[in-house]
């Protein structure tokens, strides 16, 4: 008896690819013999027999399906798979029931069943058929996520803004605005801070002036260009539109109105944020 389905549909592994490894987890002889008979007649699968679901949640690390009945000398298949749900990889789990039940089969697809699939409803050719095409597809998946842990170990992703001397601000920002037809428009954020000295709170001049610095970095966004001096914050927004530009402007203001206010900075004392031109070198 084979359960070869049509060629069309035929899931086929590669050339030299290890076949789909397949775990039969039921206590029932009868049903492991019918399961070994049926997937056995195919050159797709590799085979191996387990008779309790502590033996079936060993193997989940090393299989592409598993098959398994719905009852253990231990327990149910409800138990199998609310064992696996939390291990890094679960395969696909197939439940092969005695006879129909929606209760049964409710219960069994609410705790993570990939399928229920009643004996006497199941087409020999059509069990190998599914449980090929689950195999496939897990496969596909661990390879998908394996590649996409590689590709970010390969990609170096900014966190923070770049922070760079003077000299090279201003090179790197007319860099990215040389598109702007209008030199004379505003392009950078400029911060400048003085008399920080009349602070009247414990908080001296130096803190005050260094939780400047610590709340700009902390507002800007990645990609934005950054540069610190003693009493100065230059910043060119990596998206260099008016709008962009105003937004950072409006969102600097507040934060550092606010900052003002925790340390109760008075006059002469003063923070200032403006919209400028890009300044020479």
């Amino acid at each position: 008896m084979s359960i070869q389905p049509p060629a069309d549909r035929q899931p086929e592994t590669e050339a030299g690819a290890e076949k789909f490894k397949v775990v039969i987890a039921t206590p029932n002889q009868a049903d492991a013999q019918w399961l070994n008979s049926v997937l056995g007649s195919s050159d797709l699968f590799e085979l191996h027999t387990v008779r309790t679901v502590n033996e079936a949640v060993a193997e989940c690390g090393s299989y592409d399906v598993i098959v398994a009945g719905e009852t253990f000398l231990e327990g149910s298949v409800v138990e199998l798979l609310n064992k696996v749900r939390d291990l890094k990889s679960v395969p696909p789990i197939f439940v092969l029931a005695a006879a129909e039940d929606v209760d049964r089969a409710r219960e069994a697809l609410v705790a993570g069943a990939f399928d229920y699939l009643p004996k006497a409803r199941t087409l020999v050719f059509r069990l190998g058929l599914i449980v090929a095409r689950a195999a496939e597809g897990y496969r596909q998946a661990l390879e998908n996520e394996r590649l996409r842990r590689r590709l970010r170990s390969l990609l170096v992703i900014p966190t923070a803004p770049t922070t760079l001397p003077r000299r090279e601000f201003i090179a790197a920002a007319r860099a990215r605005l040389t598109r702007r037809r209008d030199p004379n428009e505003p392009a950078i954020v400029r911060i400048t801070w003085s008399n920080l000295h009349a602070n009247r709170e414990p908080a001296g001049a130096a803190e005050v002036a260094e939780r400047i610095r610590a709340s700009v970095t902390d507002t800007v966004r990645v990609g934005d260009l950054l540069t610190l001096s003693e009493n100065e914050i230059l910043i060119c927004p990596h998206h260099g539109g008016r709008a962009s530009l105003l937004g950072m402007g409006k969102r600097l203001e507040t934060i550092l109105e606010e900052l003002a206010a925790s340390v109760n900075l008075r006059p002469p004392a003063s923070i200032s944020t403006e919209l400028e031109v890009l300044p020479a070198e």
